[in-house]
């Protein structure tokens, strides 16, 4: 599987393994209908396939608590967070997919719920979960910490 010669080896990619997860994703007034408590809510979402510098304004790495970067290899997210300039301390808090494991069927779903499960322990209210996809394309999502967990003063804003 890997070159003797090559620079990906088994220490620095992520291995296969199995794993289940689901994502219950409704309504702020369908919650509250069902007496369910949210853990987070979804601020924004967005695909691209465009270079940074010619991407609209938003919020930048410094306003963010959390990152989770899929980290199939070492030398994909170690590149990318020095390159957009995020801490180390904020990155893949509980180990990513090197760490983890790579459970392709719901890497999506694990990398969205690690840094919600990591908001609370850390006083941490927002994170943002990325996911690369073929021919450089990016899918990502900007998550916050729910209201009742003190982190969002506006309860309009999980609506």
């Amino acid at each position: 599987m890997f070159r003797p010669d090559g620079t990906v080896t088994a220490g620095n990619a992520c291995p296969l393994n199995d794993g289940a997860a689901a994502l219950v994703i409704m309504s702020s007034a369908k919650a509250a209908e069902l007496g369910v408590q949210p853990l987070a809510r979804i601020v924004s979402t967005g695909l691209s396939a465009l270079s940074p510098e010619i991407m609209g304004l938003g919020p930048v790495i410094k306003d963010i608590d959390l990152v989770e970067l899929n980290e199939a290899f070492a030398a994909q997210v170690l590149p990318s967070a020095e390159d957009l300039g995020i801490d180390h301390d904020r990155l893949n808090v509980n180990g990513g997919a090197i760490a983890l494991g790579h459970p392709w069927g719901m890497t999506g779903a694990r990398i969205t719920t690690t840094p919600i499960n990591s908001l609370p322990e850390r006083g941490a209210g927002g994170a943002d979960r990325h996911h690369c996809l073929p021919a450089a394309v990016h899918f990502g999502g900007h998550l916050r910490g729910h209201p009742a967990e003190g982190r969002d003063a506006d309860p309009q804003a999980c609506s």
